[in-house]
């Protein structure tokens, strides 16, 4: 069947079909291997990357190189796996020799060497047998290719280091590594675009912004550009990177409709997610259950990814400053509106000067306040979604704090109170079994340790917009350091200790540890309401199942959306 699709695409087989092989990433995600590992991988990967981009083939959504993989997500009822593969075939035989248009740029990178700016430059010297001048001489002789970007928005991984400047990473990862640090981790360079923790040795930093959320693209650098390092002199103690500045401002569209008197636990503006810039970095964010976001909007007449306000363990208290309607889904619980109890998954009619105590959260984790016509701030990268990791989108790029004013959409249409029905409301609880397909790197766990994964069950250590951390049966890989590659929503890494993580909204673009398994995506919204303390088991299911789940989910969902539709611009 793949070859007939091929075939149909006008795809050579010879040769190229030998030259690379296939790895599902559940039943939206495809990672593309090379069989070799020979010079000029790196440009064949962002070559095909490119490619694939450009053709613009419906329903392909990211394009992430890693370093000796491309990670390809999809819509699987748009696009299937087999003519995906047939795509990317054909666009390889095209990418085995040359770079693509706009890639292979140099760009110059200044550099303060040394000092409170590289305060681990001695160290790296010392792990060389050099001077810190012969390991600056060094360093800044060389000319790196950008691999991939990942990690961090931005955060270029270079290829290229001296051999002889090779360090192993720290085995205490530093609390902040400063913005515009340029550093050295295992036989690769690096710049850490903003501040963060971090494992690689400092011996630098730049004042050169690396990414710029109002730039297109993004990211300064790309992969495929080759980059010099210069060294510059201080000038006093002011060359301090300038980061990624913020990229969310004072809401400014729409009336002011809301007050916050209580912030609550971690309450941020979330839509349905930013998308298409995983390649530079960038984290797609978005509400963590999107179910409870889509069914609260469609209740309002809302557009079914409209932004909305996303809290954990207890919500925040919320004055009327003019009349309006809300809604509060997820895992919302124990609410009152003018002192009064009332009921999560109904429209409330707030007047001016109403207070809403959204309360806190039961079986789940993440409870909603949508409000008809939609938070209005301005967008980021296409979202209007809160990025915290990098402090940018939604409310000034951070949680929301006493005083803040929030701004709802003009509502162009009374909407009925909307009133989900109780078969239709989403169940949490202490125990939840999640659909799996097999992970990207199935192979490396035994037999036993897949049987140990399936067969026990997992406490919810803890959670955060990143993931959630297990603890159960330790799962034994052949080994839990990999070549960083993109990782997809749902996939279940394993770190050392041998105890998963799955990953969330906010997941890293790219990751280094195996992957035993995937959440299928009907249920990533399940997977977010885990709570603290509850216990979640894995139970597997076959690629077909999946899509069928997923199709059925999305025809439930349009006969929903049919019967309220949006009534808002």
């Amino acid at each position: 069947m793949e070859g007939d699709a091929g075939s149909r695409l006008g795809q050579p087989f010879d040769g190229i079909e030998r030259d690379i092989s296939f790895r599902a990433a559940g039943e939206g995600g495809l990672l593309v291997d090379w069989v070799t590992d020979a010079a000029g991988l790196s440009g064949r990967i962002q070559a095909l990357a490119t490619a694939l981009r450009e053709s613009n083939v419906p329903g392909l959504e990211e394009a992430v190189p890693g370093r000796r993989s491309l990670y390809l997500e999809y819509d699987p009822l748009r696009l299937s796996c087999a003519l995906l593969k047939a795509a990317v075939r054909e666009k390889a035989a095209g990418a085995t020799t040359g770079s693509p248009a706009g890639v292979g740029r140099e760009v110059v990178i200044p550099v303060v060497y040394g000092g409170e700016f590289g305060p681990d430059l001695p160290a790296v010297a010392a792990h060389a047998g050099l001077s810190p001048e012969e390991v600056v001489r060094l360093h800044a002789g060389a000319t790196y290719l950008v691999r991939f970007l990942g990690f961090l928005p931005g955060f270029p991984y270079l290829g290229g280091l001296p051999p002889r400047l090779a360090t192993p990473r720290k085995d205490t990862p530093a609390l902040r590594v400063p913005a515009g640090s340029v550093a050295i981790g295992g036989d690769q360079a690096g710049i850490y675009p903003l501040a963060s923790p971090g494992g690689w040795w400092v011996i630098g930093r730049t004042p050169l912004p690396l990414c710029r959320f109002d730039g297109d693209p993004p990211a300064l650098l790309r992969a495929g550009d080759r980059v010099i390092f210069r060294p510059v002199e201080a000038a006093g103690s002011a060359v301090v990177a300038a980061g990624i500045p913020p990229a969310a401002l004072r809401p400014s569209s729409g009336a002011d409709t809301l007050r916050v008197l209580d912030a609550g636990f971690l309450t941020t503006v979330q839509d349905a997610g930013r998308r298409g810039f995983a390649a530079s970095g960038i984290v797609r964010a978005g509400a963590v259950d999107e179910d409870a976001l889509f069914l609260g909007n469609t209740m309002l007449g809302n557009p079914q990814g409209a932004a909305a306000l996303e809290y954990a363990y207890r919500g925040p208290v919320l004055e009327a400053i003019r009349p309006c309607r809300a809604l509060l889904s997820g895992a919302a619980a124990g609410a009152r509106l003018d002192g009064r109890p009332v009921e999560a998954w109904r429209a409330l009619d707030l007047k001016a000067s109403s207070v809403l105590e959204t309360g806190s959260v039961a079986g789940g984790n993440w409870g909603y306040v949508c409000l008809e016509g939609g938070v209005r701030v301005p967008p980021v990268l296409g979202s209007l979604s809160t990025d915290l990791g990098v402090g940018v989108g939604g409310y000034e790029g951070r949680a929301l704090r006493v005083g803040d004013r929030l701004p709802a959409g003009r509502v162009r249409t009374i909407v009925p109170t909307g009133n989900l029905p109780s078969a239709l409301r989403p169940s949490y609880g202490k125990e939840t079994v999640l659909r799996v397909l097999p992970g990207p790197h199935r192979e490396r766990f035994p037999s036993g340790t897949v049987a140990a994964f399936f067969g026990g069950s997992y406490r919810v250590t803890r959670l955060d917009r990143r993931g959630a951390r297990l603890e159960g049966p330790r799962l034994i890989a052949a080994s839990h350091d990999l070549a960083s590659e993109g990782t997809p929503p749902g996939g279940i890494q394993v770190p050392g200790d041998g105890q998963p993580i799955i990953l969330g909204a906010d997941r890293p673009t790219t990751g280094g540890y195996p992957e035993i398994a995937v959440v299928i995506r009907a249920d990533l919204g399940r997977a977010g309401q885990l709570s603290p303390g509850g216990t979640v088991r894995f139970a597997e299911v076959t690629e077909e199942e999946a899509v069928d789940v997923l199709r059925e989910r999305e025809r439930s969902r349009f006969l929903f959306a049919a019967r309220h539709g949006p009534m808002v611009d």
